[in-house]
């Protein structure tokens, strides 16, 4: 359920820019593409990037003891004023003193023409620099008359992205914006407020915005610091308040509570004909207990490839069948999707229905005829699963296999098909946003850790392009001699200026390996090409199987023992331990070779080190988290930096561990925000942006 509306208060806040009355409307779509939005609460979020302050007086025998560059203010009077004549584009040089000496200063265009008139005492500002030994002020930042000195910009905050906006239009648009602030009530809690030392909201945003002249610079830093301390606090209040709001929706949502007679799972454990390892047996008894609870199930279920989640997850559809409903696994690739009919067909009691975009028009009706019915219980596919005339009869576990190949709409459009539907997400590196759902308490996980036995190692390593290719090449024309079967990928599939691709690379192996030895398969193939060339490569007409991502998941050929990966810095941390699960199917040791480009300040080796020296999925997926960010739960972003607008960097665990206590108190308290903080915490929601709750969990 959304938040219901903020209090009458808010609503000026969330008005458009347009409706300022102090701007034009040209002023106003220029502050809207500033501030990144169209709401005046967006205006007063897009906070000052620089704070320049000048409100430090000098004397003139001062200035040549200071650093080239240093900005100044002088008080003093001009002696003399020489103009250019005519239209020289020469500028109009003065003679300026105070009471300790007297300068030169040269000054282009007509900005200052009136003001500079002999005899006019002013206050001007500006940066020092050194000509042949004499000290001038070059470019003049300000210059008001002494009498005028109010008007002076002592302090002066500069906003990012406004150009073609002077300062003094924004500064009136941030006046105006800024009184809507005033009347904002408190949603912290009173003893917090107390103990942090934080300004109200918009004291916190005037200090920010309109910086206060009369204070020291020592304070005025504190009260910056306060300030901005207590906007990020409202931030991720305001996060995990719909966060928490949304567990508590769905753990009062009606689910379907499933629970078993492990009559099917029997069946499923003896055709699989093997002893399940004691990380399985966990991870069954972990999601049985969570499917059978009242509220809908949230379960990641993390291994690397051979780990046996698939097994796992079709003992946990098989409790869903028992318990009278439906269960559906969608794979990202026609190929997976196969892959996992043909494991149901061998080892489940329950004939599986396929659901591909291959299906002729015939079996596709009469699959959608099955599921519609509730005759097909098993349920396998692609994307098709979640598209519109895919209607089920009574779903009650929907599994997402390779979920970081699919988008958060198109998770919540399958977990949508049936409301109150069960949901397992299964991945040998999760996506960011999912790890951050487990650091953050809002999702179940269960780990994988056992491999098969018999299974190679692989070993990776790194290697320069410019230094390495043509060993490499070399290496693999030894490799061929001893029957091995290998992988090339490129980021892409044609060259571009900086990046190398599948096309290019096929020619030069094929000139260097052989023309019957090296195949290529890439996404703008067609399916029967792309089909031709895995299975050259996996019959062994080919050895050299030349790539680019579309191999990442649901390719298994055991054969395959050697993947070089070129540009690998491009990759994400997950991405490539996708990659490199291709190879170490086999008894045979296995190796993956990274050939990176470093560029100028990049930290590409330094990632990529990882990888050389960990084989562990969700290790790889928490350094991706940290490197990449976690997207938005409250969104559908699933990874960057930064997820949040106004905290700089990802935000502190004390800082996350601080709203989540005050978010659990509120909700304890006050779980339907009917009282009068409760009033105010629905605003702050509205102000971030945070008012869906109900769409967080559902897609993981």
């Amino acid at each position: 359920m959304p938040i219901a509306q903020p209090p009458k208060s808010f609503f000026p806040l969330l008005n458009k820019i347009e409706t300022l009355k102090t701007i034009t409307p040209k002023e106003a779509k220029l502050l809207e593409k500033a501030a990144g939005g169209e709401k005046i609460i967006d205006l007063l979020l897009s906070l000052p990037t620089k704070i320049t302050q000048r409100d430090q007086l000098f004397k003139i025998r001062d200035l040549s003891s200071l650093a080239e560059g240093t900005l100044v203010t002088l008080e003093g009077k001009i002696l003399s004023v020489r103009r250019p004549y005519g239209r020289s584009r020469s500028p109009t040089r003065f003679n300026f003193l105070d009471n300790t000496g007297k300068i030169n200063i040269s000054v282009f265009g007509k900005y200052y023409y009136s003001l500079l008139q002999s005899g006019n005492e002013v206050i001007l500002s500006g940066k020092v620099h050194f000509f042949k030994n004499t000290v001038t002020i070059s470019p003049l930042d300000h210059l008001v008359l002494a009498s005028n000195k109010l008007h002076f910009p002592w302090v002066e905050a500069t906003w990012a992205s406004t150009s073609n906006l002077t300062s003094k239009s924004i500064s009136k648009a941030l006046k105006e914006a800024l009184n809507f602030a005033k009347e904002i009530p408190e949603w912290h809690d009173k003893s917090l407020i107390k103990k942090k030392g934080y300004p109200t909201f918009y004291e916190a945003l005037r200090t920010l915005h309109i910086p206060v002249e009369h204070l020291h610079n020592k304070e005025r830093e504190t009260a910056f610091q306060r300030a901005r301390e207590r906007l990020e606090a409202d931030e991720i209040f305001a996060h995990q308040m719909c966060v928490f709001l949304a567990q508590f929706y769905a753990y009062r949502r009606k689910g379907k509570s499933l629970r078993g007679n492990g009559l099917l799972q029997q069946k499923l454990l003896k055709n699989f004909k093997h002893t399940p390892t004691a990380d399985q047996t966990t991870a069954i008894s972990e999601i049985n207990k969570e499917l059978a609870a009242p509220y809908p199930m949230q379960h990641l279920l993390q291994g690397d490839v051979g780990s046996g989640k698939t097994f796992v997850a079709f003992s946990a559809m098989l409790t869903a069948i028992e318990a009278g409903k439906q269960a559906a696994i969608m794979a990202p690739t026609e190929i997976l999707a196969q892959q996992h009919f043909q494991s149901a067909l061998k080892i489940s009691p329950i004939k599986p229905t396929l659901i591909t975009g291959k299906l002729t028009s015939e079996n596709r009706k009469e699959a959608l005829a099955d599921i519609k019915s509730g005759k097909a219980r098993f349920i396998v596919g692609t994307h098709a699963l979640f598209q519109k005339e895919v209607l089920f009869q009574d779903l009650g576990l929907a599994v997402i296999d390779e979920q970081h190949r699919f988008g958060v709409d198109q998770r919540i459009s399958f977990s949508n098909k049936s409301p109150g539907s069960n949901l397992l997400l299964m991945s040998a590196t999760p996506i960011p946003r999912s790890v951050q759902l487990t650091r953050w308490g809002q999702m179940g996980v269960s780990r994988l850790f056992t491999k098969p036995s018999g299974r190679g190692i692989i070993k990776t390593t790194l290697h320069h392009t410019d230094h390495s290719l043509t060993e490499i090449k070399h290496s693999l024309k030894r490799a061929l001699d001893a029957d091995k079967r290998i992988y090339w990928v490129c980021p892409a599939v044609k060259e571009s200026k900086h990046i190398s691709a599948a096309e290019e690379r096929y020619e030069d192996l094929k000139s260097f390996l052989g023309i019957e030895t090296v195949g290529i398969v890439h996404g703008q193939q067609s399916k029967e090409e792309q089909e031709k060339s895995l299975t050259a490569f996996r019959n062994g007409k080919i050895k050299v199987l030349v790539s680019t991502t579309l191999i990442e998941v649901g390719v298994d050929i055991p054969e395959a023992s050697i993947m070089v990966i070129e540009d690998a810095q491009r990759f994400g941390l997950s991405q490539l331990h996708q990659l490199r699960g291709r190879i170490g199917r086999g008894k045979e040791d296995s190796y993956c070779l990274l050939l990176y480009q470093e560029t100028e300040g990049s930290n590409g080796l330094q990632r990529l080190s990882l990888l050389r020296s960990s084989l562990d999925g969700f290790k790889i997926a928490e350094e991706d988290y940290k490197q990449r960010g976690g997207g938005e739960i409250t969104g559908t972003r699933q990874s960057g930096i930064p997820i949040f607008r106004l905290c700089q960097n990802s935000p502190s665990d004390l800082l996350i561990t601080q709203s989540s206590q005050e978010a659990a108190l509120v909700l304890q308290k006050d779980p339907k925000l009917i009282s009068l903080r409760g009033d105010a915490i629905r605003g702050l929601m509205y102000l971030f942006e945070k008012t869906a709750p109900e769409t967080i969990l559902i897609s993981g």
